[in-house]
């Protein structure tokens, strides 16, 4: 996993991590 286990997985930061990963993997279809 990209993100380090490091605090609790809330829903929120769930939320928060899958929109990074999102972002990262549309990033890397444009480039």
């Amino acid at each position: 996993m990209a993100f380090p286990n490091a605090f609790a997985q809330t829903d929120e930061v769930q939320e928060l991590q899958s929109l990074g990963l999102q972002a990262i993997q549309r990033l890397g279809q444009n480039s």
